[in-house]
């Protein structure tokens, strides 16, 4: 796992769920404007790049440095919210998961913060054996799954 990157209407409130509620860390962060038109991360295209603001801020689990989420948000730019079918099952990414290490307290953390745990479960996830997997969606209704090792 590299970074994943997640465009949100909602900034503020993504990032400050991913530092606040999860404790990650800040790695970077940009209030930029591109000032010509040129391939970007975004996968803009190139007749909105020139002069389009974007924000964007990288986070990443505490001590770790990669594998984190890059949180984009385009304030004058609007499109279409399919969050709602990022769900299981699903044909393409559905979600972030991320090992963790005591999950119970991490569960207790997010019902603690009014976040809604949208399943918990013992499961065998390929790769890893067996499981406790637990969803929950962000501020701007991203699925996001962490899982512990039995």
């Amino acid at each position: 796992l590299f970074n994943s990157s997640v465009v949100v209407s909602d900034y503020a409130a993504e990032v400050d769920f991913y530092k606040t509620v999860l404790g990650f860390e800040l790695l970077v962060q940009q209030h930029d404007t591109f000032k010509e038109s040129r391939p970007n991360v975004f996968a803009m295209p190139l007749n909105l790049v020139n002069n389009t603001p974007h924000q964007l801020t990288m986070l990443a689990p505490p001590g770790v440095g990669f594998g984190g989420v890059e949180i984009c948000h385009f304030p004058q730019l609007q499109g279409n919210d399919f969050s709602q079918r990022a769900q299981p099952p699903n044909i393409g990414i559905v979600t972030l998961r991320f090992p963790v290490k005591g999950i119970e307290a991490l569960k207790a953390r997010l019902v603690s913060c009014n976040v809604s745990i949208m399943a918990d479960t013992e499961q065998p996830l390929g790769g890893y054996g067996n499981v406790r997997l637990i969803s929950a969606r962000t501020p701007n209704n991203n699925w996001i799954e962490f899982f512990e090792y039995q």
